[in-house]
């Protein structure tokens, strides 16, 4: 059985996967600074649906980025083929991204996300 199988056999029993090392070590770290340049750049240009925080004036409260294809390293994620091949691969069928978002929800925080937007 390969790893995408496994890989579709969990996300059918549990609703989710966790994939390891998922971008190359370069794609990651490119992917970490362009997260980076985006919060600190893009987002105070933005207006308040784009960008929630627990509490507005204390930035490290950052949660939830959304409408992130405003940008176009990010606008280049609802394509990118390495997601596409995983979702796919997941559901089975054909899949087309509706929008970058970001959510930072780290173990052990008490940051509130409605259970929808967990997926």
């Amino acid at each position: 059985m390969s790893d995408a199988d496994d890989l579709r056999r969990t996300y059918d029993r549990d609703g989710f996967v966790i994939v390891r090392q998922f971008l190359p070590g370069a794609e990651f770290t490119e992917l970490k600074e362009q997260l980076r340049r985006y919060i600190s750049d893009v987002v105070p240009t933005l207006s308040d649906k784009h960008a929630f925080y627990v509490d507005k004036s204390r930035p490290e409260t950052l949660k939830q980025l959304q409408y992130m294809d405003v940008d176009p390293f990010f606008r280049g994620y609802l394509t990118h083929p390495r997601w596409k091949q995983l979702a796919e691969s997941l559901v089975g069928e054909a899949a087309n991204a509706q929008g970058t978002e970001w959510f930072n929800k780290p173990a052990g925080t008490t940051h509130p996300t409605p259970p929808h937007q967990d997926n």
